[in-house]
């Protein structure tokens, strides 16, 4: 499994931190984004996009599982146009649409949930 999480700072806003660091200490591959550390802004997207083979691999299996939790204004559809491009660049997708209908699919089979506010 892989967990990918946002904050500003992992000193100030890394809710879990225990709880995630023990599943990573178990195998889980956690992805790290802190926006405010580093002069470059790094984002939960930014690193999808890093991992869009790896990614598009969970996504094409019959028991991959997509959640996102977060911001529905910015962060919500950045990390859904990451994760279409995370199935074309890997082959998974022939193209834009075709990605976008296969999240449309994960969605109708639960498989890729939300839970976003603006």
């Amino acid at each position: 499994s892989t967990l990918y999480f946002g904050c500003r700072a992992r000193d100030q806003d890394w809710l879990y931190r225990a709880e995630m660091q023990a599943h990573a200490a178990r195998g889980c591959n956690l992805r790290l984004a802190c926006s405010r550390e580093t002069a470059k802004k790094v984002y939960v997207q930014s690193l999808m996009r890093d991992d869009a083979v790896a990614l598009a691999k969970i996504l094409a299996t019959t028991d991959g599982r997509v959640y996102v939790c977060g911001d529905g204004n910015n962060m919500a559809k950045d990390v859904h146009a990451a994760l279409a491009h995370a199935l074309v660049a890997a082959k998974a997708a022939p193209d834009e649409a075709a990605a976008l209908k296969a999240l449309g699919d994960l969605k109708e089979q639960g498989r890729y949930l939300l839970d976003i506010w603006s």
